[in-house]
């Protein structure tokens, strides 16, 4: 098992768009559910924050995915390194807003 984490900055104001992060998450969930990846997703005004946990090859694939996807930019790598056992087990993609953290 591997965990992956980035930061990374939005190219387009995401949180003035109704229903895009609605439709990131509901993308990212079946990805994952397939791949068999789980973690979290952080989204503030000016970043965004993901943990990925899971095979590597499919922690790598989905790292790979976010590394083309033009919505984002300065993708950071912050950590990549092997786990013994998953430390968000049941989420497939939990998000968490700037409203969250106020």
């Amino acid at each position: 098992m591997l965990t992956g984490s980035y930061v990374s900055r939005p190219t387009i104001p995401f949180l003035l768009r109704p229903g895009v992060l609605d439709d990131i998450r509901a993308v990212s969930i079946a990805r994952n559910s397939q791949l068999d990846v789980t973690g979290l997703l952080i989204v503030t005004v000016l970043y965004f924050a993901q943990v990925l946990e899971g095979p590597e090859d499919a922690v790598d694939e989905v790292m790979r995915s976010i590394a083309a996807d033009p919505r984002h930019h300065e993708i950071v790598v912050v950590r990549r390194n092997v786990l013994k056992r998953l430390q968000f087990p049941l989420w497939r993609m939990a998000r968490f807003e700037h409203e969250t953290f106020e």
